[in-house]
């Protein structure tokens, strides 16, 4: 799996601007800087002088400015514990490692937001697109977030918009009104119902509603809280490209006839072809999730590009309650 700034790929400036506007804030506890305050705020959980949390954050800056590895960061962890003699929770490597990448996470997060709430930016990219992480043991919740796709003002994004927990790794991307016409999409998701369970903070005794599947104290967008709520401009390129009607697909002759149906031939191969038999059969699962033809350009994808397809399409299908799950 990818590190964390390997995987989003942002330009720093923005990622620099929102941990360099913050303050250093002792703690003793990981829920005395709770949700959006951490926006604000930097802290480790139990660094109690502010000469051990300026550090830390020095070691954090210099990770997002000059790209610095988990590996760096750990001999910099190292150090900085035993200089001042800090006492903490969990190995030593499994503390550097929440440390780095939930601050390296959260900051790319406002970053990317920023960027994308930019109103040239809306005008061009009104949709927002769930991306998740791909993590060999994923939560089953992101999973099923994965391709979700709505308008960037969507109040979804208020308590969705990744991270939506330790150590995950999903995204959000914009998505054009000619990009939802080339994944095959009509128009937005509907967005999945919000379900709260109780969450009771062990040091207050406070009760808490968390939504399924994000982890306490990360249902909030460090973006939004950041900056502000996107607000789509009114020149923005909301309509969708109508999708062409696809040709008639020519019948082959060794296959056509009374009972048996027709294959697609030519550039798709023929009827034996072990590709042009999944192409088929993956043009047929698009079509039922579509509930219509599939577009010539989308039939011509490679068909690992076509499955993927066809996958976020009856993840698509399953939300709005039909088709396959």
């Amino acid at each position: 799996m990818p590190s964390t700034i390997e995987a989003i790929g942002l330009p720093f400036k923005e990622a620099i601007g929102f941990l360099g506007a913050k303050a250093n804030v002792t703690s003793e506890h990981w829920t005395d800087v709770w949700r959006t305050a951490h926006t604000r705020s930097f802290m480790v959980a139990g660094a109690a002088t502010q000469a051990i949390v300026a550090d830390f954050r020095a070691e954090v800056m210099r990770a997002i400015e000059q790209g610095t590895s988990l590996q760096d960061f750990r001999r910099g962890f190292d150090g900085i514990v035993a200089k001042h003699g800090w006492s903490h929770t969990g190995t030593p490597g499994w503390r550097a490692r929440i440390i780095y990448e939930t601050n390296l996470s959260t900051a790319y997060s406002a970053g990317r937001y920023a960027q994308m709430t930019e109103p040239g930016t809306l005008a061009v990219y009104p949709y927002w697109q769930y991306v998740h992480s791909g993590a060999q043991h994923p939560r089953q919740q992101h999973k099923t977030w994965d391709g979700l796709t709505l308008r960037a003002d969507d109040a979804f994004w208020k308590t969705h918009y990744p991270p939506n927990g330790w150590r995950c790794g999903c995204r959000v991307r914009p998505v054009s009104a000619r990009g939802m016409a080339r994944q095959g999409r009509p128009g937005v998701d509907q967005a999945p119902p919000v379900v709260t369970r109780a969450w009771t903070n062990p040091r207050t005794g406070q009760v808490h509603q968390v939504p399924e599947g994000i982890d306490p104290g990360f249902d909030y967008s460090p973006g939004e809280a950041w900056t502000q709520a996107p607000e789509l401009p009114g020149n923005a390129a909301l309509r969708i490209p109508p999708l062409p009607a696809p040709p008639p697909i020519a019948a082959s002759p060794a296959m056509a006839g009374p009972g048996r149906p027709a294959q697609p031939g030519g550039p798709e191969g023929g009827a034996g072809d072990p590709q042009a038999v999944a192409r088929a059969a993956l043009v047929q699962r698009l079509t039922r999730a579509w509930a219509r033809p599939v577009p010539p350009d989308v039939r011509a994808l490679p068909v690992a590009e076509l499955e993927r397809v066809v996958v976020q399409a009856e993840r698509a299908s399953a939300r709005r309650g039909g088709g396959r799950a």
